[in-house]
């Protein structure tokens, strides 16, 4: 019997909603006709009529927080002021200033948001630059700049228009949270917990936002700090909970319904400060990357895991990303077998194969980053024309889709999915498997035995490829998730002993043996597989001897 998506819920305590917040998704669970606040309810986020909200979400990177890596730009250049600089010394203050003007309307428009919706995800995460929504210096020092938050106060109306939740993270906090170029800091120090005044204009900033955004159900939470106090900043760890008390305490006096999102240090990677609930709507915020983690399991989030025990909240990954198709499908699936939420890293970026969107370069755009490494003068004119290319091309009908980017993010059919990133629930779920096989680099410490065909370089972007490896009797299963009905034919990148076949279920239900050749070679099916909206499982079993499979394509 196929098990619905419903059913799959249940099994995992995860409500599996679409991004459209009015509609009956295809689990029967019946949505609200508006977006409503959100709250932390035990070890779930949920909405007001308590339906159980899992964030699958997208941040808004390099938008109203430039980062140079984005531009290919060379260091100094790899922050808001040192870009600010750049395109000022190319182009004049006052071209400059209209540049950055139409970058801000350009970058993200109502466009990007609709298609987010309609690519699947529920949220979206807004970092904030402080140096746009508050004077930094001079006469007016830390008053708000209300013109800054008029991009965040489109995107909002955006994300009403179409059913997304929008997550207001303070990315680059007055004074620098973080001391590099993330959190625009002056002097690469982390002086926000250096400097009173500057932990005072946060307070103040929070305490603005939260009153100008109280009654705005469409605003999921409020991120307080991004990735605060890196690696070698360690004395100053332990003031980062006490700042957070007085965020959280001026927030409560004007806001008490929106819910608080906490990051720890070391890129939010370390937990052990949080030895308290400060807020009884609370969540917290790990980051993962999966950079040079080729052991990608549960032991991985299992830190993460305790904490939620220890303090009876939610967790969400606030950033995932910036790696290849191979990680992203094993690594969200694997939050999502753990009830956890995620935001992946970023929308687009420049020249970029690991978006769902990249931004084709203008030409000349060597030139430019030429003048900015110091090789060449770019002549003004050049300059202005070049960068009037790059605004138009950073418009999303301008972008170049990617959509296995999509399909590993979301394992979402029609695609090709990687076989070694099976789902996380262990043996009897994920599994099975007979004896005790050899010790493997990926996903070391689950029974599976999985082969690297491509050793993975330096590069953390590099694709590779990896096979899973399946004795007679073995199995190993995979979710698909579907957003409208389809009819596709199975294929499998595989190979095996001489008379292998390898068995292909759907939801627990055999669908046809597909037999494999003696050298890697694409197998296909004979029978057309009709798959209807919503997440499916995919069990593959071998039989008739051992089989290795790279890759399941359902297209």
């Amino acid at each position: 019997m196929p098990r619905s998506a419903e059913g799959l819920a249940a099994s995992r305590g995860v409500a599996w909603l679409s991004s459209r917040f009015g509609e009956t998704c295809t689990n029967g669970v019946m949505m609200a006709t508006t977006l409503s606040f959100l709250r932390a309810d035990g070890h779930n986020i949920v909405n007001e009529p308590g339906e159980r909200i899992l964030l699958r979400g997208v941040g808004l990177g390099n938008w109203l927080l430039p980062e140079g890596y984005m531009w290919k730009f060379p260091k100094p250049y790899d922050r808001p002021r040192t870009i600010e600089t750049l395109i000022a010394d190319l182009i004049g203050e006052q071209e400059a200033a209209a540049f950055w003007q139409a970058f801000r309307d350009r970058y993200i428009t109502e466009a990007d948001v609709k298609r987010m919706a309609e690519l699947g995800f529920n949220s979206l995460r807004v970092p904030i630059n402080a140096r746009q929504v508050m004077q930094e210096d001079g006469p007016h020092a830390g008053a708000i700049i209300t013109d800054g938050f008029t991009p965040i106060d489109r995107v909002i109306t955006w994300c009403r228009k179409h059913g997304l939740y929008a997550f207001l993270d303070l990315h680059g906090a007055p004074g620098g949270q973080t001391g590099s170029n993330i959190d625009d800091s002056i002097r690469d120090r982390a002086e926000l917990f250096e400097t009173r005044f500057w932990q005072e204009r946060t307070i103040a900033l929070w305490r603005y936002m939260a009153q100008r955004y109280a009654n705005e159900p469409v605003v999921g939470g409020y991120d307080l700090l991004n990735e605060p106090l890196p690696l070698g900043t360690e004395p100053l760890w332990p003031t980062l909970i006490p700042l957070y008390k007085e965020i959280i305490a001026a927030i409560r006096e004007v806001d008490t319904r929106h819910m608080i999102i906490l990051e720890g240090p070391k890129w939010s990677q370390v937990f052990d400060v949080f030895t308290e609930k400060l807020d009884d709507n609370l969540c917290i915020s790990p980051h993962l990357y999966c950079w040079f983690t080729p052991h990608i399991d549960r032991p991985l989030i299992q830190e993460w895991i305790d904490l939620r025990e220890r303090l009876n909240v939610p967790l969400w990954v606030g950033e995932t990303g910036e790696h290849n198709n191979r990680v992203y499908a094993t690594s969200i699936q694997l939050f999502e077998d753990a009830n956890i939420g995620w935001s992946f890293w970023p929308w687009k970026k420049l020249d970029t194969s690991n978006t769902p969107y990249s931004i084709t370069p203008p030409q000349g755009w060597e030139r430019l980053l030429d003048h900015a490494a110091g090789k060449a003068i770019l002549p003004r004119d050049e300059a202005k024309h070049i960068l009037a290319t790059y605004l138009d091309h950073c418009t999303l009908e301008r972008c170049e889709y990617q959509p296995e980017v999509i399909s590993a993010i979301f394992r979402r059919v029609p695609g090709v999915l990687a076989v070694e990133g099976f789902s996380h629930r262990g043996a009897g779920q994920s599994y099975h498997t007979i004896g005790t096989p050899p010790a493997t680099p990926v996903r070391r410490r689950e029974p599976v035995t999985i082969e690297v065909l491509t050793e993975l370089p330096p590069d953390k972007y590099n694709e590779g490829e990896a096979c899973v490896v399946l004795q007679p009797g073995e199995w190993v299963a995979l979710d698909v998730h579907v957003l409208t009905d389809c009819t596709v034919r199975p294929q499998l990148d595989a190979w095996g002993e001489a008379g292998a076949a390898i068995d292909l279920a759907i939801n627990g239900a055999s669908h046809e043996s597909i037999a494999v050749g003696t050298a890697r070679s694409m197998a296909s099916g004979t029978r057309q597989l009709t798959l209807a909206a919503g997440t499916h499982t995919v069990r593959l079993t071998a039989h008739g001897g051992t089989v290795r499979i790279v890759r399941v394509t359902l297209n």
